[in-house]
Formats: C-alpha cells, sequence, structure tokens
C-alpha cells in the first residue's frame, strides 16, 4: 500500500477525511500533510506520538487494524499523557498496555522481517536466472561467429543484451 494511502486511511479513521484537523491534531502546518500526500511519505513519529493508539504496523504496512485496540481511537493532543498517580491497579494496567504492544511490535517485526527474507531469495534467485540468461545469449554470439555463419535471431538479441 501506498504511504499516502495509509496517510489518507489514517486522516479519515481520526478526523473523518478532515487534512486540517488532523494537521492541528498532530501540531504540524496543515501544508505538511498536504506535501507529505504529493510526496507519497509522511513522518511517522510525530504520528505515532501524537495518535498513542495507533498500530505500529498499519503505519510501516498499511496492513492490520488502523488501531492497536480496533475499537475507539483517543488522539491526544501532546505526546506526553497527563500524569496519574500511580497505585497497583494503575501499574499493573500501565504493565499489561506495555506488553501489548511490545508483543504487537514483535509479531510486526517478526512479519517484516519474513517478508523481507522472501523479497531478498526472490531478488538472488532473479539475478542468477538474469545471469545464467546472458551467459547463455553470450554463447550463442561466440558460436555464431565461430561458425561464420550470418547473424541469427538468437546472436542480433544476445548483440542488442550486450549494448
Amino acid at each position: 500500500m501506498e504511504k499516502r494511502d495509509i496517510l489518507l486511511q489514517i486522516i479519515q479513521h481520526y478526523t473523518n477525511g478532515n487534512k486540517a484537523q488532523f494537521a492541528k491534531m498532530i501540531g504540524v502546518i496543515p501544508q505538511n500533510v498536504s506535501s507529505w500526500i504529493k510526496r507519497n511519505s509522511f513522518d511517522a513519529d510525530i504520528i505515532s506520538a501524537k495518535c498513542r493508539d495507533i498500530n505500529p504496523a498499519f503505519i510501516l504496512t498499511g496492513e492490520g487494524p488502523i488501531t492497536l485496540d480496533a475499537g475507539v481511537s483517543t488522539p491526544t493532543a501532546s505526546p506526553v499523557a497527563s500524569p496519574q498517580p500511580l497505585n497497583n491497579a494503575n501499574l499493573d494496567l500501565r504493565i499489561n498496555e506495555l506488553l501489548t504492544i511490545s508483543t504487537n511490535l514483535y509479531k510486526m517485526f517478526e512479519s517484516v522481517n519474513n517478508r523481507l527474507a522472501e523479497s531478498t531469495a526472490i531478488v538472488s534467485k532473479s539475478q542468477a536466472q538474469f545471469d545464467n540468461v546472458l551467459r547463455l545469449y553470450e554463447e550463442t554470439i561466440k558460436l555464431n561467429k565461430n561458425n561464420n555463419s550470418d547473424r541469427t535471431t538468437y546472436g542480433i538479441v544476445a548483440e542488442d543484451i550486450k549494448r
């Protein structure tokens, strides 16, 4: 999924598609959001800091739910939440939230790592296939020259590829 599409879905989710309102919510000028859309990019750090419940996997890949809880979003106006007095209940809740976030991040990185490994394997295989095809064309050219024959279709293609 294109970065602009991911950004537009995030804007739709948090501000019902209102780009200016989204810019204000995350603390940037509206021109920044417009520029991100035009450039097919965005500042994931700013969005993550301001939209605390956003799913990191969605920001990176556009896959999965937009928010971690996949429920009602609660965007914040600042990256730091209002401090709450710590007690055992709050501490347990925060620990459980951090555990959930850590688990989701681990799954996301594991998925990204697997896709990267698959892509690397495909690129390596494609490179080997291309090298083999090029070697065959070069051999065909040599055979044609050694046989003093006219240029064949294969010889023309091989010489054209080498250029």
